[in-house]
């Protein structure tokens, strides 16, 4: 070896000599066209068949005259295809050859020289030669610009790649992009049949990454997406590579927190046997998206997947475990499940089978945590605590640019973790060591200084030492104020300007709280005046993020915090009203119940009738969002660079500033465009206004009552809204105490324990009914529900009365809403347009999946996997429209009623009819749906997002489906359900189910019910009816109420008038008036016809 090391260098420095020689000699002659054989085995070497191409280039060496040359090419390629099989040691006797052949030609043209010379300068960077192999690949590629197509498009090619792939890997990217870009442009204008699929779509890949990583990730996007458009061609010879292309898309607008395309990419490359770090990567990015949506069983799979790859490699990957670890405890922190976090992280730390969480504390000396309201979940506080300590131990071997941002990451982490299990000391010392540490990388006004001042405060809050309390939020104030600014303690903040407003909105929201605990110590009025004053300033700043926030996850945080700030807002007016008896304040109290419920839902609806009402180009929409999407991934670069404090890039941070200012320039620009050119859109989508008790009591009849609950930790605060009335109670309770009330009173029903029924119920309507049950009367009842009241039927409520057991459904016939905002657009869907006069009903047969799954359709699999019982009773709902509507109906019975039929004709009727399974999935309701059959375009199941997408002209839906109205409950917006999915698509008016119900029983209901509905009465009297026809038929009593019980109606109360029928005496009256008419009119046309004459 070191022999041959010797003999390289020598020969080596003759081979300078000697290039410089021939450069600087006399002028070299040119070959008009690559011959044949050299062809032939350029092409080889060019679609990277290295061995062919080696063997063909050493059959021209020995077939060719040494004392030509093509002797000298010929050597020059076999070295270069040695080259890339990496067997350098044949090359350096190849290439000695080919210098003295060169050498005895005296004067070898400037395209044989070239190729000697990109082979030398290959071969000098694979012994990482660099200051030998660039002069001369620098000195080739300027001669392959004169020599143009005399040199072979391979060897471009090649040269290009390399000096490309030379730049990249020293950062050098605008250089590396020039390469990359030629190589490209040379490879794409070859003929087919020469072309190296395989390595042009390396290049354009890897010119996609440089535009990624420092130029324009638009620009990638394009290129990627483009390669994925070619894949059956570029991607022929490895077609897993389009995982990768997956992967970097997904990469990319995860960065830009375009969560919704992000999804989509990186499920798509979940697909493909992806590089493991890849693989890891992505599910850490779909878990961090999960996380976001409150998806978080799925998020804590997916990053406990992550893990398993990342912590065998904890030396080499120490960021990508400390954020995972870190990741891992916060959604440990969040699950229900008291198993999945324990199980998954023993698995992805290793631990045996004796492991136990008490002994890993121990040896971290950790106190372990009970948490007393539900210790079933003090295993997963456990696991968070553990996981915090392992992301912890990553932190040393991050760059010392990133450990002190790391360990204030943790210390708020933990302090977060402890002010949730109520141990408000041991939270007090995280947050205080968390401020600590900032001090030495923070200036005092930093968005990272508000938080933890701002979670002291409300540490001392429920402590109850208010003066510090005051302190720790009014320093949370004064770092969100710009420099130079200085908070004044008894004025609200200005929100306009507001660098960091999440931040800022959570402090003016504690500080609210503050002031709000210190009236109950000092009885000043002023105090809750105050207060209030604060609580309006965070709705206010609520709907100006509403603006430019579009990702699902932030949109469900604001609603929670809506919901937060409002409950503590409620409360305040009712105390206010109490100590002056001023009416503004109940009404005040009644607008902040609205804003904390259905947010999401109002502003979809809106958004819907403001696309329909002012019919604005989808271009400008998705030109608003992309814009939306573009400031919200600037503002959190910005955030991540402010975060790095004293280590922060202030160059890079400087550009992004400008950016942002530049961005967010243009689409304030844009709104106000579309404000003059759409008025009517912009001020249907951006009116975040609720309805008032005036409005609602204008749209109540004389004998309905509205009652909206709110749920509060310690109270029920009840508005009753009558047509010339208002009553507000504000009923002590202790919310944990009631959910467990209303999750045993649902248990009951389904189990059909009457005595439990009566025990839990009982308690209910003490609750909820005895309170105002003078005034209820007999009146039907609008509920707006709130919290777990969301899940129970109101209607199995049973009466406090003496004797024999009575249900609510026999004294009140019940309406549901989400709230009363939306209950008044419910009544306004439909107000200037008729729904169309024709009903549809759906009824797939499920027995026929066997006679599917042997067409042979890879969709058909998914439903039936699901093993569904055919619905026996489900055919005869609809065969029963069909007869009570005749020409006006239509029924898709069995084979027919696919997915795809559905999503064609659907917008076509005024009412749907769907007599079918219902899925629900707990951890992710956008993914619960209706069953129908397969076919080759669906695959059977309609999922709740699906929904979101459809527009709608139906008046009602009918979800007789098993658990319809079943989903997950998410703070401010109520229970995410297949129902409330065709309420995003534009159906004001819903007939739903709370648990799996009896297909026969039913059937008979719907017949009674579309009955009543085609007779014109109101929806809630037609079920309500329906149902005690139902009871008195099948003589059940009241011994079966979940039979009948878990059907409700959600919407208003309004006739369906696309079934009303019109009645035989309102028929004679309208025609005995136009005779009248008639008569009339032709007697004063002869008068005047008469008078004429005599004229």
């Amino acid at each position: 070896m070191k022999q041959g090391n010797f003999r390289k260098k020598s020969f080596l420095k003759w081979t300078i000599c000697g290039l410089i020689f021939m450069l600087n000699g006399s002028p070299s002659y040119l070959l008009a066209q690559v011959s044949g054989p050299l062809k032939k085995a350029d092409v080889l070497f060019g679609k990277g068949k290295f061995v062919p191409a080696a063997q063909a280039y050493g059959k021209l060496v020995t077939s060719s005259n040494p004392e030509k040359e093509l002797y000298v090419k010929a050597l020059a390629g076999e070295a270069l295809s040695k080259i890339k099989l990496k067997q350098h040691s044949k090359v350096f006797e190849l290439l000695k050859e080919a210098e003295l052949a060169s050498f005895d030609l005296k004067n070898v043209s400037e395209e044989t020289q070239t190729r000697l010379n990109i082979t030398l300068g290959k071969y000098h960077l694979a012994y990482k030669e660099n200051s030998l192999a660039m002069p001369l690949l620098n000195d080739s590629h300027k001669e392959s610009i004169k020599l143009g197509d005399k040199l072979s498009a391979q060897l471009h090619i090649e040269l290009n790649k390399t000096l490309a792939d030379y730049h990249y890997d020293r950062a050098s990217y605008p250089k590396a992009l020039e390469y990359y870009t030629k190589a490209i442009e040379i490879a794409d204008a070859q003929p087919h049949e020469e072309r190296n699929y395989e390595q042009l779509a390396d290049l354009k890949i890897l010119a996609g990454e440089v535009y990624d990583k420092v130029l324009d990730p638009e620009e990638a996007i394009v290129r990627y997406k483009k390669v994925l458009s070619q894949k059956d061609t570029l991607l022929k010879e490895d077609p897993e590579r389009a995982g990768e292309l997956y992967y970097r898309l997904g990469g990319i607008y995860f960065r830009r927190m375009d969560y919704d395309a992000a999804e989509i990419y990186l499920n798509q490359a979940l697909k493909y046997e992806l590089d493991g770090l890849d693989a890891s990567a992505t599910k850490f990015m779909l878990s961090t998206i999960y996380y976001d949506r409150g998806k978080y069983s799925l998020a804590l799979i997916l990053n406990g997947s992550a893990m398993n790859s990342w912590m065998p490699k904890k030396n080499q990957l120490p960021e990508e475990n400390f954020k995972g670890f870190l990741q891992f405890g916060k959604l440990s922190g969040v699950q229900s499940n008291a198993v999945q976090a324990k199980a998954s992280y023993k698995k992805m730390t290793q631990k045996g089978e004796d492991w136990s969480i008490d002994t890993d504390l121990a040896a971290i000396n950790e106190e372990k945590i009970f948490y007393s309201p539900d210790p079933k979940l003090s295993d997963n506080y456990n696991i968070s605590l553990l996981s915090y300590h392992e992301s912890s131990l990553a932190i040393p071997k991050l760059s010392p640019n990133k450990q002190v941002v790391a360990e204030i990451d943790i210390q708020m982490a933990k302090g977060s973790l402890f002010f949730k299990v109520k141990n408000y000391g041991r939270a007090k010392g995280h947050f205080e060591k968390a401020l600590d540490l900032m001090k030495e990388i923070y200036p005092e006004k930093h968005p990272m200084v508000v938080e933890a001042s701002r979670s002291l405060s409300e540490v001392y809050l429920e402590k109850e030492i208010y003066g510090q309390a005051m302190s720790f939020i009014d320093k949370a104030l004064n770092a969100s104020t710009s420099e130079g600014d200085t908070y004044n303690k008894n004025d609200v903040p200005p929100i306009d300007q507001a660098k960091f407003p999440l931040e800022l909105l959570n402090a003016i929201g504690t500080k609210g709280k503050v002031l709000k605990a210190l009236y109950e110590e000092t009885k000043d009025p002023k105090t809750l005046v105050q207060a209030l004053a604060m609580f309006d300033a965070t709705i206010k700043l609520l709907n100006k993020l509403r603006r430019s926030y579009r990702k699902e996850g932030a949109k469900y945080q604001l609603a929670g915090l809506a919901q937060e700030f409002s409950q503590q807002a409620s409360l305040v007016c009712y105390q206010l009203y109490a100590i002056t008896q001023k009416e503004s304040y109940i009404n005040r109290a009644f607008d902040y119940v609205e804003i904390a419920k259905g947010s999401i839902l109002l502003e979809a609806i809106r958004d819907l009738k403001a696309r329909k009402v002012a019919s604005i180009p989808d271009s400008l929409i998705q030109k608003e969002t992309a814009q939306k999407v573009e400031i919200a991934y600037l503002k959190g670069e910005v955030y991540y660079e402010v975060k790095q404090g004293k280590y922060k890039d202030i160059e890079r941070l400087i550009l992004l500033e400008k950016d942002l200012s530049s961005k967010t320039k243009v689409h304030e620009e844009f709104i106000l465009n579309l404000e003059k050119k759409y008025p009517k859109y912009f001020a249907l989508k951006y009116d975040y206004s609720t309805a008032s008790i005036e409005a609602v009591q204008k749209v109540l009849q004389y004998n309905e009552v509205m009652l909206d609950y709110f749920m509060l930790d310690s109270f029920l605060l009840v508005f009753a809204l009558e047509q010339n009335d208002v009553t507000c109670k504000l009923i002590p309770q202790k919310l944990g105490k009631t959910n467990v009330l209303t999750v045993k009173f649902l248990q009951s029903i389904r189990k059909n324990e009457i005595q439990e029924i009566q025990y839990t119920g009982g308690q209910l309507y003490e609750l909820l009914i005895e309170p105002l049950k003078e005034l209820l009367g007999t009146k039907d009842l609008i509920v707006i529900p709130d919290g777990f009241l969301n899940n129970i039927p109101f209607e199995v409520i049973p009466l406090k009365e003496n004797g024999e057991i009575q249900y609510l459904n026999e004294r009140h016939a019940f309406c549901y809403n989400y709230s009363a905002t939306l209950y008044l657009a419910s009544k306004e869907a439909f107000k200037n347009r008729k729904a169309p006069r024709k009903i549809i009903g759906f009824a797939p047969d499920f027995a026929l999946m066997d006679s599917i799954l042997n067409s042979g359709d890879s969709l058909s699999r998914v439903v039936a996997d699901l093993n569904l019982e055919p619905l026996a009773y489900a055919s005869q709902e609809v065969r029963v429209l069909q007869e009570l509507f005749g020409a006006n109906s239509m029924g898709i019975i069995g084979a027919h009623s696919t997915e795809t039929t559905f999503k064609e004709i659907a917008s076509e009727y005024g009412v749907l009819h769907f007599a079918t399974h219902g899925l629900v999935n707990h951890s992710d309701p956008m993914f619960s749906g209706l069953t129908f059959l397969t076919d080759s375009l669906n695959d059977g199941l309609l999922h709740t997002h699906e929904l979101f997408s459809l527009e709608l002209n139906a008046e009602l839906v009918t979800l007789s489906a098993c658990n319809s109205g079943v989903g997950k409950l998410y703070a401010g917006e109520g229970v995410i359900s297949i129902a409330k999915g065709f309420a995003y698509s534009g159906a004001p008016n819903m007939v739903m189910t709370l648990w799996p119900v009896s297909d026969q029983a039913t059937e008979a209901i719907m017949r009674f019910f579309y009955q009543y509905l085609k007779e014109g009465l109101p929806k809630h009297k037609a079920l309500q009816k329906a149902k005690l026809d139902f009871i008195k038929e099948y003589q059940i009593g009241h011994r079966h109420p979940q039979l009948w019980g878990g059907l409700i109606v959600i919407g208003n109360t309004n006739p369906v008038e696309s079934l009303a029928e019109v009645k035989s005496s309102n028929f004679w009256i309208l025609l005995g008036s136009s005779l009248v008419l008639f008569i009339l009119l032709i007697f004063v046309i002869k008068k005047k016809t008469y008078g004429q004459t005599i004229t």
